[in-house]
C-alpha cells in the first residue's frame, strides 16, 4: 500500500510557510490523505484527448473548438486522440444550462453533435459548486449560497485570507439544501442525456470543505460522496 500525503492532488509535498494558496491545504487541523493508491487495483485507461484550457484558457468559442476537432480528426493516425474537451469560458459559473451567446451562439448541444460527426467524443468542464456573482443563479437563488460567520457570502476561490477583496466573486452552493442537489442533478442530466457530452471534467470540488461552520471533514466528505453518487446514477 502506497500512502500519498496531501489534501489536494496538486498539494505540495512540503508545506509553504504561509500555506498560500489556501485551497492547497486542508482547512482542518488534522492531517488528511488526498489518496491511497493500491498498486493491485486495476485502473481504467486514462481518456486521451485535447483540452482547450491548456491552449486558450477562457478565450474560447465554437469556431476554435470545431477547428481543433477537425484537425484532430484528420490526424488521428499519428495522434490518436478520442476526446475534445471544452474547458472554462463557455458560460458563467452557476448558469450551466445557458452557454455564452457570443462564444457559442448555436448552443453546446450542436457543438457536441459536430464533434461526434467527426468521429470524436465531446467533453466539457464544469465547476458545480461555484457561482459567479453576476450569474442568474446568484440573482435568483441567493438563499442557496453559503455565508461565512459574519453573514457575508463565502468566496470559493480560496487563494488567500483576502479573497473577498477580489473583483471577480465566486460564491459556493450549499449542498445541504435539497433543492441545490436537485438543481445540480438536472444540470448533469441535460449535459449528458440531452446535449450528448461523454466526458465531464469536474473542478473546484474542495469548495464545500471551506464552509466555516464545519469543525472537521466528516460532513463535507459525506456531502461530496453523496453528490458524486447522485450524478453517477
Amino acid at each position: 500500500m502506497i500512502k500519498v500525503i496531501g489534501w489536494q492532488s496538486w498539494s505540495p509535498v512540503i508545506s509553504t510557510r504561509n500555506k498560500i494558496p489556501i485551497r492547497n491545504y486542508s482547512p482542518f487541523k488534522n492531517k488528511e490523505t488526498s489518496s491511497i493508491i493500491n498498486p493491485k487495483n486495476k485502473l481504467k485507461r486514462a481518456p486521451l484527448g485535447w483540452c482547450s484550457w491548456h491552449a486558450f484558457g477562457t478565450n474560447i468559442n465554437s469556431k476554435i473548438i470545431i477547428n481543433h476537432a477537425c484537425w484532430i480528426a484528420k490526424n488521428r493516425k499519428s495522434i490518436p486522440l478520442d476526446y475534445v474537451l471544452i474547458d472554462d469560458g463557455w458560460t458563467k459559473m452557476g448558469d450551466w444550462l445557458t452557454s455564452s451567446k457570443q462564444k457559442f451562439p448555436d448552443g453546446m448541444k450542436k457543438v457536441a453533435m459536430r464533434i461526434k460527426k467527426l468521429g470524436l467524443k465531446p467533453g466539457i468542464w464544469i465547476a458545480p459548486f461555484l457561482v459567479q456573482a453576476d450569474s442568474l443563479l446568484a440573482k435568483n437563488h441567493p438563499e442557496w449560497l453559503i455565508s461565512n460567520k459574519k453573514g457575508k457570502l463565502l468566496e470559493g476561490t480560496r487563494i488567500s485570507p483576502f479573497d473577498n477583496l477580489f473583483l471577480r466573486k465566486r460564491w459556493v452552493l450549499n449542498l445541504q439544501i435539497k433543492k441545490v442537489n436537485e438543481y445540480l442533478f438536472n444540470i448533469f442530466d441535460v449535459i449528458i442525456s440531452d446535449w450528448g457530452f461523454e466526458l465531464i471534467k469536474l473542478d473546484f470540488l474542495y469548495a464545500q470543505h471551506f464552509n466555516p461552520f464545519y469543525s472537521n471533514s466528516k460532513i463535507p466528505d459525506n456531502l461530496l460522496s453523496e453528490f458524486l453518487l447522485l450524478i453517477s446514477k
